[in-house]
């Protein structure tokens, strides 16, 4: 016997599957927004904590609704794992947000040096803790700051040397790479400029310092070679006569003394006996506009020893 079906029975099957294909295209088609709206969240890139936790409130309502009107929907996995996904983020916000208002709160109006770099370490702790805070450029500008309060504070020493020119600019040139605000960056550079600037003149100084002690030194030393000639002798004058090295003017390279020396002495204890000692000193003297001036006394010799009486 041929079974017959009954066709209110097949059209309200076809009901059935229509609704369901129905349902199921439109909740795919609804989680897009949801989809495109966590992205943006994702994206983010202001300077405030409010905007993107409202923005994920409102994400996580709307997708609430979602799963409510689609509980079969294939994309329901996804859903519920942006909206695990944006309560984490939510309250690593918020604690962010609590952090960084602490943060703020120990920043001095007026630091000093060392509480600039106390506020330094604050601030690298906070960014290497949260690299895409939302206050990150916020964070730059306020390490710029306090690096130039530090960079003020280490270059504010005289410049008597080479070596302290160097350090200057080396100082300076690191600071230079670590602040980006163009207005601080600009003084930075002019303080390099100004300190160039003193070079030669700070040559000079420092290349007369080392000539002069090098010629007391030089002096000195004829001395003691006359004294222990005649060790019961005083010495009644020194006469110095230039044999070679103009150290009047300072210039880059190597300049060699040298000197001669007279040294007149009498007897001090028995009689009256005079003596005219001379002494040949050498010296070298030399530097660089880079690396400063060094000298030395090298070589010291009797060149002869006679008494006068």
């Amino acid at each position: 016997m041929k079974e017959i079906v009954n066709p209110f029975f097949i059209a309200l099957l076809g009901l059935l599957i229509s609704a369901a294909c129905g349902k199921t295209e439109n909740g795919n088609s609804a989680f897009e927004p949801l989809h495109s709206g966590y992205r943006e969240i994702l994206a983010y890139s202001g300077t405030d904590y409010n905007e993107p936790i409202k923005k994920i409130d409102s994400l996580q309502n709307q997708i609430r609704d979602y799963l409510k009107r689609f509980p079969k929907s294939e994309k329901r996995t996804e859903a519920e794992r942006i909206l695990t996904e944006t309560k984490n983020m939510q309250l690593e916000l918020q604690r962010e947000q609590f952090e960084f208002s602490e943060l703020e709160k120990k920043f001095n109006p007026n630091p000093t040096p060392n509480q600039a770099d106390a506020e330094i370490n604050e601030i690298k702790n906070f960014v290497r803790t949260y690299p895409r805070s939302p206050k990150r450029n916020r964070l730059t500008d306020k390490l710029d700051e306090l690096n130039f309060i530090k960079f003020q504070d280490e270059t504010a020493v005289a410049l008597n040397s080479i070596p302290d020119i160097n350090r200057v600019v080396q100082i300076s040139n690191n600071y230079l790479g670590q602040i980006r605000e163009k207005k601080l960056k600009d003084l930075v550079k002019d303080k390099i400029t100004k300190t160039e600037g003193q070079r030669r003149a700070v040559y000079q100084n420092e290349f007369n310092l080392e000539a002069t002690e090098m010629l007391k030194r030089m002096r000195w030393r004829a001395i003691e070679i006359a004294k222990k000639s005649h060790p019961f002798s005083k010495i009644e004058s020194v006469k110095e006569n230039v044999i070679s090295g103009d150290l009047s003017i300072a210039v880059p390279g190597s300049i060699t003394a040298v000197r001669e020396y007279t040294v007149r002495m009498v007897g001090a204890i028995i009689g009256h006996n005079r003596y005219h000692v001379t002494v040949q000193a050498r010296g070298i003297i030399s530097g660089t506009l880079l690396n400063g001036v060094s000298a030395d006394v090298t070589e010291t010799v009797k060149v002869s020893d006679f008494r006068v009486n």
